[in-house]
């Protein structure tokens, strides 16, 4: 973790502060979660790491600003980890998106019949749920609403021309369907 420091006239970028985080897996991406009502990033932002096979980690603002403040760069600060696992390899993975559905619009709750029929039509592939586990997040009623409408899909695409997609409406990814492709 890096804190830099800008400064507009003289177009410089220093580092002024440094700590390491200890990461299970090889890094594969990040996002920083601008503050509530935030509009720009700024230094009390929090983290998301991505890191091979499809764990995520959570820091937080609180600890990643105990590990920058400590003098002794020994110090560490623990992920909040999800236990999830979105497959990257066999096949691998080439492209994936998070979208948000327009609220205002009926193909939330569209899809969310569609999603429906495909869920009780097929498990996420019997013959296939060890290639496709999807595991992880905090069980919650929310997604269990008789009417609840699908606000984020999540798309996975992979070299072999299949398609995994899930709904993330919730903190746990629902399996809505698999797609196979032929390459």
């Amino acid at each position: 973790v890096l804190t830099l420091e800008w400064s507009s006239g003289m177009e410089s970028l220093r580092c002024i502060g440094r700590a390491d985080l200890t990461l299970n897996g090889t890094f594969a991406d990040l996002i920083l979660l601008p503050s509530l009502g935030a509009r720009d990033l700024n230094s009390k932002d929090d983290l998301f790491v991505l890191t091979n096979p499809g764990q995520i980690h959570y820091y937080d603002n609180a600890s990643l600003s105990v590990l920058t403040s400590q003098q002794n760069r020994t110090a560490s600060v623990s992920a909040q980890e999800f236990p999830v696992l979105i497959p990257m390899a066999n096949p691998s993975l080439t492209v994936a998106k998070l979208i948000k559905l327009p609220s205002q619009l009926n193909s939330s709750k569209t899809l969310a019949e569609v999603a429906s029929v495909l869920k009780t039509r097929s498990a996420p592939g019997s013959a296939t749920s060890s290639n496709w586990p999807l595991t992880g997040g905090v069980p919650s009623h929310l997604s269990t609403v008789k009417d609840a409408a699908i606000e984020r899909v999540y798309f996975v695409g992979y070299s072999n021309g299949s398609v995994l997609m899930c709904d993330a409406t919730h903190p746990i990814l629902s399996y809505i369907c698999y797609i196979e492709g032929e390459v």
